[in-house]
C-alpha cells in the first residue's frame, strides 16, 4: 500500500517544524525535552515538548486553503473543518503552513501566534521555518 501524496506532504510539513523546535532546543535552551509522535490521550501528539517546565502539546497542519473561520474552540476541542481534535488539559500549539492571522495577539518561542486559553495558533510555512 502507497501513502497518499496528502499524507507524505503532511509528514514532510511535520518534519520540518519539529527540526525547527530541534534547532531552537539546541540554540536557545528553552526546551528541555522534545518527543515525537507522543502516545498522549489527545489529538496534539505531532510533538510533546517540555518548556521551562511545563508540558506542550503540538500539531502540525499542512492544510490549503485554511481560514480562522474554518476553525471553532470548544471547550476541551478545536473543530478544523468540521473535524474535531481534542485538546491537552496543558498548553497546545497548533501550526498551520498558512492560515489568514490578522490579529496576533502573543508570541510562542519567539514565534508570533494568536493565542486563545491554552491554544497557540501559529502560521509557519516551511520556507519560514
Amino acid at each position: 500500500m502507497r501513502p497518499s501524496r496528502n499524507a507524505f506532504l503532511g509528514y514532510t510539513y511535520q518534519q520540518c517544524i519539529t527540526f525547527l523546535l530541534l534547532v531552537k532546543m539546541d540554540v536557545e535552551r528553552q526546551i528541555d525535552k522534545l518527543e515525537i509522535e507522543a502516545i498522549v490521550n489527545n489529538n496534539f501528539d505531532d510533538a510533546r515538548i517540555s518548556f521551562l517546565g511545563e508540558s506542550v502539546y503540538c500539531q502540525m497542519k499542512d492544510i490549503d486553503s485554511i481560514k480562522f473561520e474554518d476553525l471553532t474552540l470548544e471547550e476541551n476541542r478545536i473543530i478544523i473543518k468540521n473535524k474535531p481534535h481534542k485538546l491537552s488539559d496543558k498548553i497546545n500549539v497548533l501550526f498551520f503552513k498558512n492560515i489568514d492571522c490578522k490579529s496576533y495577539n502573543d508570541t510562542f518561542l519567539g514565534l508570533p501566534a494568536y493565542k486563545k486559553d491554552n491554544l497557540y495558533i501559529i502560521s509557519l510555512s516551511r520556507n519560514k521555518a
